[in-house]
């Protein structure tokens, strides 16, 4: 997972997606699902609403039974956006 800054957020803003929802969706891409119910656990439950968000965007889907899937819209977008980030970080100048 990237570091949050500036870019990240930005990012984020124009989408209009959560903190929350990328969180998912990154577990979601990366295989991480486990942490998931980690963080629900923890320290704040993941309501079904940000699934179901989600879900409307086309970015999970739910099976017929119950489980849910990442789609290649989802995937894409995670993945798309950690390269661009991560080259947009390499060519700041310190």
């Amino acid at each position: 997972m990237i570091a949050f800054g500036k870019l990240f957020i930005e990012v984020l803003i124009d989408i209009q997606l959560t903190l929350e929802e990328y969180f998912v969706l990154y577990c979601f891409a990366y295989d991480k699902k486990p942490l998931i119910k980690m963080y629900s656990n923890n320290i704040n439950p993941i309501p079904l609403k940000i699934l179901n968000n989600l879900k409307e965007r086309g970015f999970l889907k739910e099976t017929d039974s119950k489980k849910w899937l990442i789609t290649s819209k989802g995937s894409q977008f995670i993945k798309d956006m950690i390269d661009s980030l991560i080259i947009s970080y390499e060519n700041v100048e310190y």
